[in-house]
């Protein structure tokens, strides 16, 4: 997948919308991205592509751009293809460490 091709300005454009419209909600809530997201492993369709590099790139412009708090995801899960068995979505021990390292950020972050 060519990420150009892919529509980079409008990723930007429709994450950006996106974020907008969860910061108006009742409430105010707390917007925080996924920025590395979750790594991807051998056998996941855009495994090595540089377009993942990209859309990280993107992220990471939306966060700074709408002044959100961002998260890395990658880093605390890639060494753990074990707890992705299709490759891409967490198993329950997955989920378990995710919600371990979102715990551990809002506990710092308050």
């Amino acid at each position: 997948m060519d990420w150009e091709a892919f529509g980079k300005d409008d990723f930007v454009k429709d994450y950006r919308s996106l974020v907008r419209s969860y910061r108006g909600l009742p409430g105010k809530p707390r917007v925080i991205l996924w920025q590395r997201l979750a790594p991807l492993f051998p056998g996941q369709t855009f495994f090595g592509s540089e377009s993942v590099d990209g859309i990280n790139a993107a992220i990471g412009q939306v966060a700074k751009l709408e002044g959100v708090e961002t998260v890395d995801m990658q880093n605390p899960l890639e060494s753990h293809g074990e707890w992705f068995p299709d490759h891409l979505h967490p198993n329950a021990d997955g989920a378990r460490a995710i919600a371990e390292v979102m715990a551990g950020y809002l506990k710092v972050s308050k």
